[in-house]
Formats: C-alpha cells, structure tokens, sequence
C-alpha cells in the first residue's frame, strides 16, 4: 500500500469539543441566578422605609447618605440587569461570556465599595434603613469577601480551560 504523504508545513487544527456547564460553572450560574432576586429585595427593604413619613424629614439633613443610597441602587439595578444578560448568554453558551461575567464581577466589587461608602456616608442611617445589625466591622467583611470572591471568578473564567471550551459559539 501506498502511505499518503502528508505536508508537514500544514497546520492541523484541532478542536475540542463544547463541554457542558459544570465544575466550577455552576457557582457563577448560582449567583446569577440569585442575584436580581437579592437586588430586587434588597431595594426594597431599603426603599420602604425611606418613604415613610417619619424618616423622610430625618434623611432629609443627610443629603450624603441620600446621593449615596441613590448611587448604591442604580448600581444594583445594573448589577441585576447585567447577571440577567450573562445568564442569556451562559445558557447560549455564547463566547461573549466570559468578558460579560468578568465585567459583571466588576460591577459587583463596586456594588460592594459603594455600600461601604453608603455606611460611611452616615452609619446610624445605614442601620435605620438599611440593615439594622450592620456594624463597620461587618460591612467591612462582607465588601472584603464579595471582593475576593469576584476575583477568584475573575482570574478562574479569564485563564481556564473548561470555560475556553464551554463558550465556544
């Protein structure tokens, strides 16, 4: 038989198959899923009580914590906003994803520096408002974890392998 020759300057592409969401995948898919539920809640809980016609003369002496509220809410309607569309395109397994999500991660580290700005801004109205229990000790760890988990995601969906060979569309 005759071997068929092969030209060795020929580049063989090889291409892995698209693999499935699951490993570390299904943290990320977690969170997006909570995510506009928590937001939607949480602006409530904070938008209740600002409405109410005791608190609404004492918040108005803190033009700070107001700005700073209204800041902290539009970002979280982004934040929701934007898990929505990454959760569109993780279960399109677009290749679009993994820049969607690291900027979404993004947005949630600084979710989280506003809410400490928003404690820091007024704490006693923080924890009128807000969250009766927070303490600059807890919203600090909470902003310290949120911002160490976000970027182990970000490092994990810019460097790996599975992610590379999920979003493949």
């Amino acid at each position: 038989m005759a071997e068929v020759q092969r030209d060795p300057w020929a580049e063989e592409l090889i291409y892995a198959p698209a693999q499935g969401i699951g490993g570390w995948l299904w943290i990320p898919l977690i969170q997006l899923l909570v995510t506009p539920l928590a937001v939607v809640g949480g602006i409530l809980k904070i938008v209740k009580p600002m409405v109410a016609a005791a608190q609404a003369h004492e918040l108005a002496k803190m033009p700070a914590f107001d700005a700073a509220t209204a800041v902290v809410i539009l970002a979280s309607v982004a934040q929701a906003a934007m898990a929505v569309y990454c959760l569109i395109l993780l279960f399109r397994k677009r290749e679009r994803l993994p820049r969607a999500i690291t900027r979404w991660y993004w947005l949630t580290i600084a979710v989280s520096a506003l809410t400490v700005l928003q404690f820091t801004a007024s704490p006693s109205a923080f924890q009128d408002i807000v969250n009766a229990a927070a303490t600059a000790g807890s919203i600090g760890r909470s902003a310290t974890f949120s911002i160490l988990s976000c970027g182990l995601f970000i490092v994990y969906f810019a460097v790996s392998t599975r992610v590379k060979n999920t979003f493949v569309r």
